[in-house]
């Protein structure tokens, strides 16, 4: 029997209760107004002291400072020509129940509510008019500071009301109130004036402060004011610091520009899209940038309440390389995840690993460096890390694109997209088959939504983008030596191989690869079923094969002898004949030996037929494929034509290999340090034995030796990493070592053979090109061009197109292969040295992230000036709030609301002319879609003062945000919430809506989704219910993504609801409710349509 069956009430029962709390009310007593002002059937307060200020040659006022908002409007909008006198009293609620106030200090508790609390941007006008009336000395104001005064009462020449009723919008307007109100000429106004008079006579002058205090709460200023306070808020991200214990900010302080901007940008993407992807180039900092994340993302989990959790724990999920890097940095910054290597996460087979995996499970703060290490959906890491239901996702990543765009959709899946929003899901599920289609203008506009999807969950600074930041803040990167920290000029340098007296026995190898069918690369023959579903046919999939299996297997050839020629040795006849014909013992270990080609051909039996039988009838398919004997035959010849190669190889002088090794020694001299790279692991062991022969110190750093990573790479760095001594030494290394390693000792790199796509060449460069390397210059050393390398150009040409072809088959393409990257523009040949250096590190997939657009809008070619920003960016000035006036054609409004007081910005966009929409009711919070219609509409507007006209459409825009706060969510954090919704409200017609508990629930639900008078924290909301799902997620059979599906999830959980009811609630209950929208407006520019 499920929980649902235990605690549900039979029909009857269940009405027969509910009756009993049914009570017929009567109407609420009318009293008379004019005599008993109260907020009571449709009359209020407010309108009462209105009517007795029409012609009223004076207003005096005495109540509590918390309706000083109120008393401005009033003062400037119904008795705007009377003369005014103000006294302002204690608020008894305002003061700290856990000490004693003293009325001595109103003056300071007045100025700090209303600084901290702010007037709404829809005041402007009365504020103006408000601080004009004073310099006319048409307002005067005083403070009572002699005894507490709570007293309140409004003094006009036509009567006197005095009561319950404070100066505010309560008071006036909703509360239930009662007053009394006396004409002039009875006792009672009379008494109330001389009450009023006595308290005027032993106040404090106020007029000059309430001046100053209004002067600092006006929120005015020009549009180019607002938009550069705008664009600082979520660029600076000045918010965050308020996370930062006091003891930690001179730490904070001194990092990098960058890094902090970075760690402030990730914390608002957290905190609205609950998961990011930071994405800086490598050498940038990128480490410590996380550290610090995560240090403040915990930080703000606690101050939520999150020390209610089950699970305090945060987990970090790293290479075992760089496991060094992150320990003592969270030692550093008094934090201490479980740090996993990515081993583990494969699978670990101790108990304790085991144990450790669990964590993933259970933590609500994930963190995850290399993330593209788990873009293999197939792999035990991938799924082992798909298990988490964190609330929080951090991951980093230098590369998130690393080999094709279909990265992006497995991105966004380990982001969490598809339990928590539905919506973006179902795109990406539809971009999955685009992406890579064979029509170029699909595959290009899928690309282009699948980069807009990625991007409102990323942080990503582009080297230029970074080195700019140096150029304009260069004493913000002062290191230790001198040296300004910042990324190194790159010098190209071609080198020759001088192999111009072998280009005749190149041809004729060439003669041969043409003629290979790539027999050995073909395995079986059938359709997957990812080609049947694309509808690619047999004969289209055979064309494929045929085409594609000769191309690659010339390509390999090529490629490896390329390299050297014992690389092509032993790829043709294996490890253990290349060791035997050159006596030597390469330091390779068994289990990585490759078997080659030519063995590989003679242990080969015809490949499967997985076709149907009718497509052997078509002419199109050779013989070879079909019969035994031509099958044999056509292997025999295979074999014949890579011998014959071999044969021509050994004829080859060694001016090539000869050339690249004086290339290295050359580079060492003057005790330099020389980091070399090459893809094919036994040429850099051949070459380590010849460059001992020399004297030269090498050391060869390759997967295929015995010893870890994690090992290889501590002792490269010692060797040639930022601390290392001034000895000259080269480093070999494969391209296994291109990633997770710093060698910023050395200040040049040679490429043994041209890197075949830009990312390789970019992964390789940043083992040396780092911020605080020691250098300004790195010398970057390419092989020039010569017959045997540019026999690759035919292949290089049709990669791309190949790779397309490919997806969705069982073709396996080489490595270092698989990639997006064009070599030039044109596709027809590699790019030069040159061309290279200048490409690496620029963005060439259109991949920006959630804050590259609002860059877009400081300078030359955005809405205000470089300088206008800085101004801004370095201004010491308070001010609550700008707020630009523009002259518009329609009603618009641009606003940065804070989600709490102390929490992240948000742009929203409000069209107004589209308010009425059901789906958007005209909300924009895309804020690339904001900086288009900023774009579109700002340059066609011009500044205009606040009016009342312009009060009252802000008035009107800010009451449409705060009806639909609901919407200003992230998508999955709406999908999250409604379904909460959805559950809240089974649960409450499960226990009876009428019971205390059924009642609660209800209140919770309307808080949920928005419509509470109680605006609570919604994404403190989401928080806690996403923890209580991940505490229960054993029982609701969450674990499984097959699982997670919206109606499974539903189900299980309406039919599980919580053991203890009052602990459920009382989880909720204890959010604390969020300040009104108007006070979180810190910037905003409204379209003011004329009159």
């Amino acid at each position: 029997m499920s929980r649902r069956q235990q605690i549900a009430t039979p029909p009857a029962e269940r009405r027969r209760k509910k009756m009993s709390f049914i009570e017929i009310k009567k109407p609420f007593p009318k009293l008379d107004w004019n005599s008993f002002p109260t907020n009571e059937q449709g009359i209020i307060v407010g309108n009462r002291i209105a009517l007795d200020c029409k012609e009223s040659p004076y207003l005096n006022i005495v109540s509590g400072y918390s309706g000083l908002d109120q008393i401005i409007l009033f003062i400037t909008r119904k008795a705007n020509d009377s003369q005014i006198k103000l006294v302002f009293g204690h608020e008894p609620s305002i003061s700290s129940i856990s000490r004693i106030p003293s009325p001595r200090k109103l003056d300071k508790e007045m100025r700090d509510y209303w600084l901290e609390k702010g007037f709404s941007p829809s005041s402007n006008s009365a504020v103006m008019s408000a601080i004009q009336a004073i310099k006319n000395k048409r307002v005067r104001a005083r403070i009572h500071t002699e005894r507490f005064l709570h007293a309140k009462a409004y003094i006009t020449d036509t009567a006197a009301v005095f009561g319950s009723s404070n100066f505010s919008k309560p008071g006036l307007e909703t509360s239930r109130e009662l007053n009394g109100r006396h004409l002039n000429g009875s006792i009672g106004y009379f008494s109330i004036n001389t009450f009023f008079n006595g308290c005027w006579d032993r106040s404090e002058d106020y007029t000059g402060k309430l001046l100053e205090l209004l002067e600092r709460l006006l929120r005015y200023s020009t549009w180019q004011e607002a938009l550069a306070r705008s664009c600082a808020a979520l660029l600076e991200g000045d918010w965050a610091k308020q996370l930062i214990p006091p003891n930690m900010k001179d730490d904070f302080e001194n990092l990098w520009p960058h890094q902090r901007q970075g760690i402030a940008q990730a914390l608002t993407v957290l905190e609205t899209q609950g998961a990011v992807v930071i994405a800086d180039p490598t050498g940038s900092g990128k480490t410590k940038t996380g550290g610090w994340l995560i240090r403040l993302a915990y930080q703000k989990i606690l101050s939520n309440g999150g020390e209610m959790a089950t699970n305090l724990i945060p987990v970090m999920v790293c290479p075992a390389s760089v496991e060094k890097n992150w320990r003592p940095l969270f030692d550093d910054l008094g934090i201490r995840p479980e740090v996993i290597s990515t081993g583990i996460v494969s699978g670990g087979r101790k108990e304790s690993s085991k144990n450790r995996l669990k964590l993933i499970n259970r933590t609500n703060l994930l963190a995850v460096d290399e993330i593209h290490n788990f873009y293999g959906t197939s792999s035990n890491r991938t799924k082992n890390l798909s298990e988490n239901l964190a609330d929080s996702r951090i991951f980093m990543t230098a590369t998130p694109i690393n080999k094709e765009f279909q990265d992006l959709i497995k991105l966004m899946n380990l982001l969490g997209t598809e339990e928590l929003d539905g919506e973006t899901f179902s795109r990406l599920k539809i971009l999955k088959d685009n992406i890579m289609s064979l029509d170029k203008k699909k595959r290009m506009e899928a690309r282009k939504q699948a980069n807009k999807l990625i991007q409102k969950f990323m942080v990503r600074r582009t080297r230029n983008d970074l080195r700019y930041i140096v150029e304009n803040r260069g004493n913000e990167y002062l290191l230790e030596s001198g040296r300004i920290a910042n990324y190194p000029e790159y010098v190209a340098v071609d080198y020759s191989l001088n192999s111009q007296e072998d280009d005749e026995i190149i041809s004729e190898i060439s003669s041969y690869t043409k003629e290979l069918l790539g027999i050995a690369r073909i395995s079986s023959l059938r359709l997957t079923n990812e080609q049947k579903k694309l509808g690619i046919t047999e004969k289209q999939t055979l064309d494929r094969i045929l085409k594609s299996q000769p191309a690659l297997s010339e390509y390999n050839v090529w490629k490896m002898l390329d390299s050297s020629v014992p690389a092509l040795y032993e790829h043709l006849r294996g490890t253990g004949e290349l060791e035997k014909k050159l006596d030597w013992l390469s330091g390779k270990e068994k289990p990585t030996y490759a078997q080659g080609v030519i063995n590989k051909l003679r242990e080969m039996t015809m490949p499967e037929w997985g076709f149907s039988e009718e497509f052997k009838q078509d002419k199109t398919v050779p013989n070879w494929l079909l019969d035994y004997k031509e099958f044999e035959d056509a292997k025999n010849n295979e074999i014949k034509l890579y011998e014959s190669i071999l044969e021509l190889t050994d004829k080859l002088s060694n001016s090539r290999f000869n050339s690249k090794i004086n290339c290295i020694v050359e580079s060492i001299k003057n005790n330099e340090k020389t980091v070399v790279f090459e893809t094919s692991n036994i040429t850099l062991l051949f070459l380590e034995k010849e460059l001992t022969k020399l004297g030269v110190e090498a050391h060869t750093f390759i997967g295929s030796t015995k010893g870890n990573k994690r090992k290889k790479v501590d002792e490269a760095e010692e060797l040639f990493g930022l601390d290392s001594d001034n000895r000259s030494r080269v480093a070999l290394l494969s391209d296994m070592m291109s990633e997770g390693i710093n060698l910023q000792g050395s200040s040049t790199l040679i490429h043994l053979t041209t890197p075949s796509t830009i990312r390789l060449a970019e992964q390789r460069v940043g083992r040396v090109d780092r911020m605080n390397t020691r250098f300004n210059e790195i010398k970057i050393y390419y092989p020039k061009k010569d017959l045997l390398s540019s026999q690759m150009r035919p292949y290089l040409k049709e990669r791309n197109k190949l790779v397309g072809d490919v997806i969705g088959s069982n073709i396996i393409l080489p490595n270092d292969d698989n990639e997006i990257d064009k070599l030039s523009e044109e596709g027809e040949e590699m790019l030069s040295s040159i061309e290279m250096n200048e490409k690496m590190f620029s963005e060439r997939n259109g991949l920006f992230d959630a804050f590259h657009d609002v860059r877009e809008l400081i300078g030359e070619e955005g809405l205000i000036s470089s300088l206008e920003y800085e101004e801004m960016r370095t201004s010491n000035a308070k001010v609550m709030a700008y707020v630009g006036y523009v002259k518009s054609q329609k009603p618009w409004c641009f606003f940065v609301i804070e989600s709490n007081k102390k929490g992240a910005p948000q742009w929203v966009f409000l069209d107004d002319e589209k308010r009425n929409a059901k789906k958007t009711y005209g909300l924009i919070t895309d804020t690339p879609d904001i900086c288009n219609e900023l774009r579109s509409l700002i340059p066609e507007s011009s500044n205009i003062e606040p009016s009342e006209n312009a009060d009252k459409y802000v008035k009107s825009y800010l009451e449409h945000i705060a009806k639909h706060q609901f919407k200003l969510l992230p998508q999955r954090r709406q999908s999250l919430l409604s379904d909460m919704a959805y559950v809240l409200l089974k649960w409450k017609n499960m226990v009876g809506h009428q019971t205390e508990i059924g009642m609660r629930l209800e209140e919770l639900r309307y808080e949920v989704i928005g419509k509470s008078d109680n605006q609570k924290d919604k994404k403190k909301i989401a928080a806690k219910w996403m923890e209580y799902l991940r505490d229960n997620s054993e029982n609701l059979e969450y674990r499984s993504s097959r699982k997670r599906k919206k109606g499974h999830l539903r189900t299980k959980l309406v039919d599980n609801p919580p053991n203890d009811f009052e602990s459920f609630l009382q989880t909720f209950e204890r959010i604390d409710i969020i300040p009104d929208l108007d006070s979180r407006v810190i910037a905003m520019i409204a379209g003011i349509p004329e009159v």
